[in-house]
């Protein structure tokens, strides 16, 4: 990994941080639970597991994330008898 390619995943980093600060930020004027600090995180978090994933080219991870992201979610819908619309 040379220096632009460094240079690039510092940007992007950073602009998942602003991105996930400026929604985090909008949900802090509405007082929502999550707010700046959680939303920046987040967003910078996930952009840094991508960025990790791109550079040990694998895609099992990015795959095996969404699954996971979805299957606990899915099993509480099924278990509490929620409707959707």
């Amino acid at each position: 990994m040379d220096i632009l390619d460094q240079a690039e995943l510092v940007g992007k980093l950073l602009l998942a941080a602003f991105c996930g600060g400026f929604i985090g930020w909008q949900r802090d004027r509405h007082q929502y639970v999550a707010g700046l600090r959680t939303m920046a995180l987040v967003a910078t978090g996930a952009s840094l597991f991508m960025a990790a994933n791109e550079t040990l080219g694998s895609d099992r991870m990015a795959a095996n994330v969404r699954f996971a992201a979805y299957s606990p979610r899915s099993s509480w819908i099924l278990s509490n008898n929620v409707t959707t619309s």
